[in-house]
């Protein structure tokens, strides 16, 4: 029994690490944990085991159904993640471009819910609008951290590109990327570039706010945890 659990936590845990999409973990979760999966199959016999054995095999059935329900959860909040990220990438290029971000469901054959997809239809004619852009650079010296807020007041964006590369026999898509043209005057008296440092990240994010407003809910947590992720080191984001 020792020898089959093992294997059904190295499966499980292999098939989950390579899940792309929440539905198939909740297929994974029915096969390993549910009422017909595998590791109630081996549970179902521990009648078989002595007096002496049950325990410390029980013990490790509960170990292997906490790590699996473990690993579910957390692979489960990584494609969350993945998936708000590439909605927001395409939020942004829709209001860039005044295009309208659409859905579409299809039906996978073999399942009974459909799949929903998000997008944008592109014509060809799209132009772009003139938007602000910032970063904050990270720098650090005697022990003292800065903020620093590069900011341009107008940026026109070209359409993203798209690219493709061969794997073998199959084809990988590269990940859209915007390329944009700083505007060297507003034409207005306004000023085009500003750069301001601060004494907090707080305070850079707060300032490019009150410049080019503030973003929708979801961007402005996905813009938080990035920069929680840079907060312990150096460099921009």
């Amino acid at each position: 029994m020792k020898a089959q659990l093992e294997a059904i936590r190295k499966g499980a845990l292999e098939a989950i690490a390579a899940t792309q999409a929440v539905a198939d973990l909740e297929s994974l979760r029915a096969k390993y944990l549910g009422k017909k999966g595998e590791l109630t199959a081996v549970l179902k016999q521990m009648g078989k085991l002595s007096a002496e054995e049950r325990p410390a095999m029980g013990q490790m059935a509960n170990d292997v159904r906490a790590r699996l329900e473990e690993a579910i959860e957390a692979q489960s909040a990584a494609l969350s993640q993945k998936a708000l990220e590439a909605r927001l990438k395409l939020e942004a290029v829709a209001d860039i471009y005044g295009l309208e971000l659409k859905t579409v469901q299809v039906t996978v054959e073999g399942q009974t819910e459909p799949v929903t997809g998000t997008g944008i239809s592109y014509t060809g004619e799209e132009t772009a609008a003139t938007v602000g852009a910032a970063y904050i650079r990270m720098n650090q010296e005697n022990g003292v951290r800065s903020h620093e807020v590069v900011l341009f007041r107008g940026v026109d964006y070209k359409m993203p590109a798209e690219s493709a590369q061969t794997m073998g026999e199959s084809l990988e898509w590269q990940t859209n990327e915007l390329e944009g043209a700083v505007m060297g005057r507003m034409g207005n008296g306004e000023p085009w570039h500003d750069r301001y440092v601060f004494p907090t990240q707080d305070a850079a994010i707060a300032y490019i706010y009150s410049i080019l407003g503030k973003p929708e809910p979801e961007a402005e947590a996905a813009i938080s945890e990035a920069m929680e992720r840079l907060n312990d080191g150096e460099g921009a984001a």
